[in-house]
């Protein structure tokens, strides 16, 4: 086999390796990274190490690859005849399959297109759902209580109730203050003086159970501000009842 490729010599780089073009692509990678392993100056040797041979291996397998990226084959293997032909020496560009011979786009699943806007609305709607409603009195009650409890109506918080209660419904707050006069619920909150529920804002992404967003003016017809409480002023001696 004579000189080509860019000054390759292709026949002593196949006997160096041991390998026939015949054999194709793979066998000759497969043969290529076994000689490279030998001559790694790492790995200790039986012959003197010889830079210039490990050279001439790394550009003659450059070659190749660039040879059979060209026309589908290696230097010196036989060129296939009929249809298997035309597709070996139809050259395969980066985002193109070869159809009869012939490279064309490769094209994107629709399902795929058609799947990301539909898994990004999801994604959308299910970061902005409310959470779930908070416990409610009926649970940890036997079964019998709670239709009972159900039948009766949904239970809620209102004005007035005891800090007890109003846990027993919602659930322990995730933070408060120091006199424990407002409960926090992420964005919602309550408020108690004396010891009793006084005011609260339920937001839609924390609803507070079954309660309206604030109260609603029967109930607080019905629970009218009592006589001021040390729990119930502000650091600076400010009744706090009324403030949003």
């Amino acid at each position: 086999m004579s000189r080509s490729g860019a000054g390759v010599d292709f026949a002593r780089l196949y006997a160096e390796l041991g390998v026939s073009p015949e054999a194709g692509l793979d066998a000759f990678r497969r043969a290529y990274r076994r000689r490279v392993a030998e001559l790694h100056p790492d790995r200790p040797a039986r012959a003197p190490h010889d830079p210039a041979l490990l050279v001439m291996l790394n550009r003659g397998y450059e070659s190749v690859l660039a040879f059979h990226r060209g026309h589908g084959r290696i230097p010196g293997q036989p060129v296939a005849s009929g249809r298997e032909g035309a597709r070996a020496r139809a050259p395969s560009a980066p985002g193109t399959v070869v159809v009869r011979g012939e490279a064309v786009p490769r094209r994107t699943p629709r399902i795929r297109v058609l799947l990301l806007p539909v898994l990004l609305v999801i994604a959308a709607i299910w970061h902005w759902l409310p959470e779930g409603p908070a416990p409610t009195a009926t649970a940890g009650l036997a079964p019998a209580a709670q239709l009972r409890a159900s039948a009766a109506g949904p239970a809620r918080i209102q004005l007035g109730m005891d800090r007890a209660t109003v846990a027993r419904l919602l659930g322990e707050p995730v933070a408060r203050d120091d006199a424990d006069a407002r409960w926090i619920y992420g964005p919602s909150w309550l408020r108690f003086e004396c010891g009793r529920l006084a005011d609260w804002y339920g937001s839609r992404l924390r609803p507070l159970g079954h309660a309206p967003h604030r109260p609603t003016a029967a109930e607080r017809a019905r629970h009218p501000p009592g006589p001021a409480c040390p729990e119930a002023l502000h650091p600076l001696g400010k009744r706090t009842h009324g403030e949003d």
